[in-house]
Protein backbone atom coordinates (compact mmCIF):
# COMPACT_ATOMS: atom_id res chain seq x y z
CA UNK A 1 0.00 0.00 0.00
CA UNK A 2 1.09 3.61 -0.45
CA UNK A 3 1.06 4.42 3.27
CA UNK A 4 1.54 1.87 6.06
CA UNK A 5 1.24 2.45 9.83
CA UNK A 6 3.00 -0.38 11.68
CA UNK A 7 2.48 -1.11 15.38
CA UNK A 8 5.43 -2.88 17.02
CA UNK A 9 3.23 -3.76 20.03
CA UNK A 10 6.05 -4.33 22.53
CA UNK A 11 6.91 -1.96 25.39
CA UNK A 12 9.22 -3.05 28.21
CA UNK A 13 12.54 -2.14 29.77
CA UNK A 14 14.27 -5.40 28.82
CA UNK A 15 14.34 -5.00 25.06
CA UNK A 16 12.14 -8.06 24.51
CA UNK A 17 10.41 -7.65 21.13
CA UNK A 18 8.87 -11.09 20.62
CA UNK A 19 8.22 -12.05 16.99
CA UNK A 20 9.84 -8.79 15.84
CA UNK A 21 13.20 -10.49 16.50
CA UNK A 22 12.55 -12.66 13.43
CA UNK A 23 14.38 -10.90 10.59
CA UNK A 24 12.05 -12.41 7.97
CA UNK A 25 8.98 -10.93 9.66
CA UNK A 26 10.78 -7.61 10.08
CA UNK A 27 11.70 -7.60 6.39
CA UNK A 28 8.09 -8.19 5.36
CA UNK A 29 6.78 -5.52 7.78
CA UNK A 30 9.21 -2.84 6.63
CA UNK A 31 8.81 -3.37 2.89
CA UNK A 32 5.03 -3.17 2.49
CA UNK A 33 4.85 0.64 2.10
CA UNK A 34 5.37 2.12 -1.35
CA UNK A 35 5.84 5.74 -0.26
CA UNK A 36 5.44 6.30 3.49
CA UNK A 37 5.99 4.10 6.55
CA UNK A 38 5.10 5.16 10.11
CA UNK A 39 6.29 2.89 12.93
CA UNK A 40 4.50 3.22 16.26
CA UNK A 41 6.36 1.80 19.24
CA UNK A 42 8.63 2.19 22.23
CA UNK A 43 11.92 3.37 20.74
CA UNK A 44 13.84 2.39 23.89
CA UNK A 45 12.51 -1.19 23.78
CA UNK A 46 13.28 -1.56 20.10
CA UNK A 47 16.78 -0.08 20.43
CA UNK A 48 17.65 -2.30 23.38
CA UNK A 49 16.55 -5.47 21.57
CA UNK A 50 19.93 -6.11 19.91
CA UNK A 51 18.15 -6.95 16.68
CA UNK A 52 17.81 -5.19 13.32
CA UNK A 53 15.51 -2.80 15.16
CA UNK A 54 18.48 -1.40 17.07
CA UNK A 55 20.06 -0.18 13.83
CA UNK A 56 16.71 1.01 12.51
CA UNK A 57 16.02 3.21 15.55
CA UNK A 58 19.59 4.57 15.55
CA UNK A 59 19.28 5.45 11.86
CA UNK A 60 15.90 7.14 12.40
CA UNK A 61 17.33 9.21 15.25
CA UNK A 62 20.27 10.32 13.10
CA UNK A 63 17.83 11.46 10.42
CA UNK A 64 15.63 13.15 13.05
CA UNK A 65 12.73 10.90 12.18
CA UNK A 66 11.87 9.87 15.74
CA UNK A 67 8.95 11.77 17.27
CA UNK A 68 7.84 11.44 20.89
CA UNK A 69 4.09 11.32 21.47
CA UNK A 70 4.57 12.82 24.93
CA UNK A 71 5.83 16.06 23.35
CA UNK A 72 2.52 16.57 21.56
CA UNK A 73 -0.16 18.45 23.54
CA UNK A 74 -2.96 17.03 21.39
CA UNK A 75 -1.69 13.50 21.96
CA UNK A 76 -1.57 14.09 25.73
CA UNK A 77 -5.21 15.20 25.70
CA UNK A 78 -6.10 12.08 23.75
CA UNK A 79 -4.26 9.90 26.28
CA UNK A 80 -6.31 11.44 29.11
CA UNK A 81 -9.53 10.93 27.15
CA UNK A 82 -8.81 7.28 26.39
CA UNK A 83 -7.68 6.54 29.94
CA UNK A 84 -10.91 8.11 31.23
CA UNK A 85 -13.01 5.94 28.92
CA UNK A 86 -11.15 2.85 30.14
CA UNK A 87 -11.36 4.01 33.79
CA UNK A 88 -7.56 3.86 33.97
CA UNK A 89 -6.68 7.46 34.92
CA UNK A 90 -4.75 6.10 37.93
CA UNK A 91 -2.14 4.88 35.45
CA UNK A 92 -1.18 8.50 34.73
CA UNK A 93 -0.33 9.37 38.35
CA UNK A 94 3.45 9.30 38.02
CA UNK A 95 6.07 11.78 36.88
CA UNK A 96 7.05 9.62 33.90
CA UNK A 97 3.55 9.23 32.46
CA UNK A 98 2.65 10.65 29.05
CA UNK A 99 0.94 13.69 30.60
CA UNK A 100 3.69 14.71 33.05
CA UNK A 101 6.95 13.67 31.41
CA UNK A 102 7.29 16.95 29.49
CA UNK A 103 5.52 19.49 31.65
CA UNK A 104 7.43 22.68 32.47
CA UNK A 105 7.45 21.79 36.17
CA UNK A 106 8.12 18.35 37.58
CA UNK A 107 4.98 17.21 39.42
CA UNK A 108 5.34 14.90 42.44
CA UNK A 109 2.22 13.27 43.89
CA UNK A 110 2.04 12.20 47.53
CA UNK A 111 0.61 8.86 48.67
CA UNK A 112 -2.18 10.78 50.43
CA UNK A 113 -3.19 12.42 47.17
CA UNK A 114 -3.13 9.10 45.31
CA UNK A 115 -5.42 7.55 47.91
CA UNK A 116 -7.82 10.50 47.73
CA UNK A 117 -7.81 10.37 43.93
CA UNK A 118 -8.62 6.65 43.78
CA UNK A 119 -11.62 7.23 46.06
CA UNK A 120 -13.25 9.60 43.57
CA UNK A 121 -16.25 7.87 42.06
CA UNK A 122 -16.92 10.29 39.20
CA UNK A 123 -14.74 9.67 36.08
CA UNK A 124 -15.38 13.26 34.99
CA UNK A 125 -14.19 14.62 38.35
CA UNK A 126 -11.06 12.48 38.10
CA UNK A 127 -10.41 13.93 34.68
CA UNK A 128 -10.90 17.50 35.94
CA UNK A 129 -8.45 16.93 38.80
CA UNK A 130 -5.88 15.44 36.43
CA UNK A 131 -6.29 18.33 33.99
CA UNK A 132 -5.71 20.76 36.87
CA UNK A 133 -2.46 18.96 37.72
CA UNK A 134 -1.32 19.11 34.10
CA UNK A 135 -2.06 22.84 33.95
CA UNK A 136 -0.07 23.39 37.16
CA UNK A 137 2.83 21.47 35.64
CA UNK A 138 2.65 23.67 32.55
CA UNK A 139 2.92 26.82 34.65
CA UNK A 140 -0.71 27.94 35.02
CA UNK A 141 -1.61 29.66 38.30
CA UNK A 142 -5.03 30.85 39.42
CA UNK A 143 -5.71 34.49 40.28
CA UNK A 144 -8.36 33.46 42.83
CA UNK A 145 -7.20 34.00 46.42
CA UNK A 146 -6.40 30.99 48.57
CA UNK A 147 -8.65 30.09 51.48
CA UNK A 148 -7.43 32.25 54.36
CA UNK A 149 -6.20 30.03 57.20
CA UNK A 150 -5.03 31.96 60.31
CA UNK A 151 -1.36 31.43 61.13
CA UNK A 152 -0.54 29.72 57.82
CA UNK A 153 2.61 30.79 55.98
CA UNK A 154 0.87 30.51 52.59
CA UNK A 155 3.60 28.18 51.34
CA UNK A 156 0.80 25.67 50.84
CA UNK A 157 -1.56 26.59 48.00
CA UNK A 158 -5.22 25.61 47.88
CA UNK A 159 -7.05 25.34 44.56
CA UNK A 160 -10.72 24.43 44.32
CA UNK A 161 -11.89 21.62 42.03
CA UNK A 162 -15.69 21.51 42.23
CA UNK A 163 -16.44 20.91 45.93
CA UNK A 164 -12.95 19.63 46.74
CA UNK A 165 -9.66 21.40 47.44
CA UNK A 166 -6.30 20.54 45.94
CA UNK A 167 -3.49 21.26 48.41
CA UNK A 168 -0.05 21.73 46.87
CA UNK A 169 3.15 23.70 47.26
CA UNK A 170 6.33 24.66 45.47
CA UNK A 171 9.07 22.39 46.77
CA UNK A 172 12.71 21.82 45.94
CA UNK A 173 14.86 18.97 44.73
CA UNK A 174 18.63 19.18 45.00
CA UNK A 175 20.58 17.57 42.16
CA UNK A 176 24.35 17.75 41.76
CA UNK A 177 24.57 20.69 44.15
CA UNK A 178 21.85 22.72 42.42
CA UNK A 179 18.30 23.42 43.57
CA UNK A 180 15.40 22.78 41.22
CA UNK A 181 11.85 23.85 42.01
CA UNK A 182 9.13 21.26 41.65
CA UNK A 183 5.42 21.06 42.38
CA UNK A 184 4.42 18.74 45.19
CA UNK A 185 0.78 17.71 45.36
CA UNK A 186 -0.07 16.93 48.97
CA UNK A 187 -3.74 15.98 49.04
CA UNK A 188 -7.27 16.42 47.70
CA UNK A 189 -9.65 17.12 50.57
CA UNK A 190 -13.09 18.42 51.47
CA UNK A 191 -13.42 21.97 52.81
CA UNK A 192 -13.74 20.82 56.43
CA UNK A 193 -10.37 19.05 56.18
CA UNK A 194 -8.40 21.85 54.50
CA UNK A 195 -7.28 23.56 57.73
CA UNK A 196 -6.15 20.28 59.27
CA UNK A 197 -4.16 19.36 56.16
CA UNK A 198 -2.51 22.78 55.96
CA UNK A 199 -1.63 22.66 59.66
CA UNK A 200 0.05 19.30 59.15
CA UNK A 201 2.06 20.83 56.31
CA UNK A 202 2.95 23.88 58.42
CA UNK A 203 4.45 21.50 61.00
CA UNK A 204 6.48 19.95 58.21
CA UNK A 205 7.55 23.30 56.76
CA UNK A 206 8.74 24.42 60.21
CA UNK A 207 11.51 21.82 59.96
CA UNK A 208 12.81 23.31 56.69
CA UNK A 209 15.86 25.55 56.88
CA UNK A 210 15.56 29.23 55.96
CA UNK A 211 17.73 28.59 52.91
CA UNK A 212 15.42 25.76 51.78
CA UNK A 213 12.32 27.91 52.27
CA UNK A 214 13.96 30.73 50.32
CA UNK A 215 14.48 28.41 47.37
CA UNK A 216 10.84 27.27 47.61
CA UNK A 217 9.49 30.82 47.62
CA UNK A 218 11.82 32.24 44.99
CA UNK A 219 9.94 33.24 41.86
CA UNK A 220 11.26 31.45 38.78
CA UNK A 221 10.88 33.09 35.38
Amino acid sequence: DDIIILSTVRSNGRGVVGFLADNRRTNVALTRARHCLWIVGNAHTLYKSGTEWTDLVADAERRKCVFSATNDATMCKLVVQVKQELDELDDLLNADSAVFSNTRWKVILSDEFRKSFTKLKSPQLRKEVLQKLIRLGDGWRTTVKNIDIPGASHLAKIYKVRNLYLVWSTDVEKTEGRYFQIIRIWDLVSQQNVARTVQRLENLFSMYTDDYLDHCRRVQT
